[in-house]
């Protein structure tokens, strides 16, 4: 099954439509009422929803390398990608990645 995502606050609401446009099930916490959350609460909003965190927030990662259970983590470095570019690279990969292939992992956009 592709992959869902979890947009956190730092990821521009023109990627999130952007990806809803292209089929991705995509959704940002801003629409779930969890903006300035503590990322572990995120994090559990993200397996409760059964999807994979999309974030520009390192924070993320550090919690990934503390061993914190999670469904999957996409990061990508804010200026690393124009929003076009960010929305293709990011179609591809929920459309070739699976949930079992993403859980517990991180991949960098």
């Amino acid at each position: 099954m592709p992959i869902s995502l979890l947009c956190d606050e730092h990821i521009p609401l023109s990627i999130v439509r952007g990806l809803c446009r292209r089929g991705i099930n995509a959704v940002s916490i801003k629409k779930l009422d969890l903006l300035s959350e503590e990322d572990k609460k995120i994090i559990d909003k993200a397996k409760e929803e059964e999807k994979t965190i999309y974030t520009r927030d390192a924070d993320f990662l550090r919690l990934h390398n503390e061993g914190f259970p999670h469904r999957g983590i996409i990061y990508n470095h804010p200026t690393k990608y124009s929003i076009g570019d960010t929305i293709k690279k990011l179609e591809v990969m929920c459309q070739t990645l699976s949930e079992e292939e993403m859980k517990g992992k991180v991949k960098f956009l």
